[in-house]
């Protein structure tokens, strides 16, 4: 499937920098989507069968390869278009890198272990797991909060008066502190999943989570002093999709569906974010109701409260031997 993705992805990327209408742009660019949503589902659902004991280190190691493209990815368009290098060489130059991942993919021995199928019977199973439920909408308010700050970050500093900067000065800024964001996204990304060992993967969530929220809310309402503490946001949003992933997997005998679910949740929030993202500017002031995009982690945060107290409060049933050993995290 990985092989798979990576030549529809490629596709769709040639197509892409190819296209020379918006609607052949749209539709090579959904072609990528379709791609990337294939390879991003294979290559995670290797990790609950290879480490079904360590998926929160896991998950959090591979997916802390995403922050490195989102550090590099800025730079080198940044110099591109300094280069007045054409924004199709980018598309068509990732195609061609992706020709030696599935050289690589078909050179690698993958560890044994056997690869969970997704299944309908399995979805229904879930989607009836009140805690499975929960931490979809754990992914469905931070995925809109992490694409909902990352999107509406420039606006809402351009709004800023910061001791009179000029817009080209504060763009410049902006780019700087999203930089900075990635690279600590990066570093969290990395070592959160030993954190995420030390204290337990529940623990975790709500850690970083109430320290997302804080982070955020501090450097909203105290921006002309501390704009850069806006970035340190970057580590505390790290850890919490893996792990949140890692806790989904091993609610699920079959981790290949848990993980569609979980990407179906990332979907969704994604969805908002954008819709969030492109009605802001129309209805509200960045500078007087900029709060308002931020209200999201206050959101997103209660729902791990949530949660907590809902399973705390549960009663408990009595687990076959098998499961139970999988769903250890249980309140």
């Amino acid at each position: 499937m990985i092989i798979i993705g990576s030549i529809v992805m490629g596709a769709g990327l040639f197509g892409t920098g190819s296209a020379q209408t918006i609607l052949f742009f749209l539709g090579f660019y959904m072609i990528v989507g379709f791609g990337l949503g294939a390879m991003t589902v294979a290559s995670n659902a290797i990790v609950p069968s290879v480490y079904p004991d360590k998926q929160g280190l896991m998950f959090n190691l591979t997916m802390g390869v995403y922050g490195l493209g989102m550090f590099a990815t800025p730079l080198i368009l940044r110099w591109m278009f300094s280069s007045n290098i054409s924004w199709r060489v980018f598309y068509i130059g990732i195609a061609i890198l992706l020709i030696g991942l599935i050289l690589f993919v078909l050179l690698t021995k993958v560890p044994d272990g056997k690869a969970d199928r997704a299944s309908l019977s399995a979805f229904k199973v879930m989607l009836k797991n009140a805690q499975f439920i929960f931490v979809m909408f754990i992914l469905i308010f931070y995925v809109s909060s992490e694409v909902s700050f990352l999107n509406f970050f420039p606006s809402y500093l351009n709004s800023l008066n910061l001791s009179g900067m000029s817009m080209s000065d504060k763009g410049k800024l902006a780019t700087t502190i999203l930089s900075i964001f990635s690279l600590l996204f990066t570093i969290g990304r990395l070592g959160g999943g030993w954190i995420a060992e030390k204290i337990g993967e529940k623990k975790t969530i709500l850690v970083f989570a109430f320290l997302s929220v804080a982070t955020v809310l501090i450097s909203k309402f105290f921006a002309d002093q501390w704009v850069y503490l806006f970035a340190a946001a970057g580590l505390f949003f790290s850890v919490l999709f893996p792990t949140a992933t890692a806790i989904g997997t091993k609610l699920s005998e079959t981790g290949g569906s848990a993980l569609g679910l979980v990407y179906v949740a990332s979907g969704i929030g994604g969805a908002f974010a954008g819709w969030l993202v492109g009605a802001f500017p129309k209805n509200l002031d960045p500078q007087r109701d900029s709060i308002f995009p931020f209200s999201f982690w206050r959101s997103f945060s209660s729902s791990p409260f949530s949660s907590k107290m809902y399973l705390m409060t549960r009663q408990k049933r009595p687990m076959p031997e098998k499961k139970r050993a999988s769903s250890s995290w249980v309140f």
